[in-house]
């Protein structure tokens, strides 16, 4: 199962969902038994969702060493931080051959459209969901169709930065060091983040004033 998984996560993130037959996991895989998906996830659905799960547990595990320094620090509620705790564990997500796939999977997925409707349940909970909740009180003063756009954003930075990295390395370019490449993106994120915070302030000043003017 783990083959197979491996196999279908790097051919998912190079080729796209859709764009990826299970006979071509199956021989990446070297899985001789032709119905071994079938088997063992059901169907191609089954084995993206599978995927994305073995990441999450994996993924929360470092996000509760992060989590756990946080508190140690002080600056658990901070929004710098909490986007470490989201991002960072999906950064240095790395396949069994050293690839860094995973960012540009999901991408992938995202664009899969006609999956949405069919998508199962996947475990979201634990610290992954816990980092998510504490960031969305940050951003009170927002609706949730603008919290909504402002997580689209972040998620594209943070997405589109580790799969530029990750297809250098693949490609044998040079590349800054991880700690220097992952600070300077989580800066950046999060003044995106301050900014669009700032931004639903003002608006919020401006319709209060606009009711006092009216009364």
């Amino acid at each position: 199962m783990t083959k197979i998984m491996d196999a279908a996560e790097r051919l998912f993130a190079l080729h796209g969902i859709e764009g990826v037959p299970l006979r071509q996991i199956l021989i990446e895989a070297k899985q001789r038994n032709k119905y071994a998906i079938t088997l063992y996830f059901g169907g191609k659905e089954e084995l993206v969702v599978a995927i994305i799960g073995r990441r999450i547990e994996a993924m929360n595990v470092h996000r509760k060493r992060l989590i756990a320094e946080a508190k140690i620090r002080g600056d658990l509620d901070s929004v710098r931080t909490l986007l470490e705790v989201i991002y960072r564990p999906l950064a240095e997500v790395s396949d069994s051959t050293g690839q860094y796939t995973y960012a540009r999977f999901l991408q992938q997925v995202t664009l899969y459209h006609s999956f949405s409707s069919r998508w199962p349940s996947i475990p979201f909970e634990g610290e992954h969901y816990d980092a998510y909740r504490r960031l969305r009180k940050q951003a009170a003063g927002l609706s949730d169709d603008e919290y909504d756009g402002l997580l689209a954003v972040i998620a594209g930075m943070f997405l589109t930065a580790i799969t530029t990295r990750g297809l250098r390395i693949m490609e044998g370019r040079r590349t800054a060091p991880f700690g220097e490449f992952f600070r300077n993106l989580l800066n950046m994120a999060t003044v995106a983040f301050a900014s669009a915070l700032e931004g639903g302030r003002a608006k919020s000043a401006n319709r209060a004033a606009g009711r006092r003017s009216t009364r």
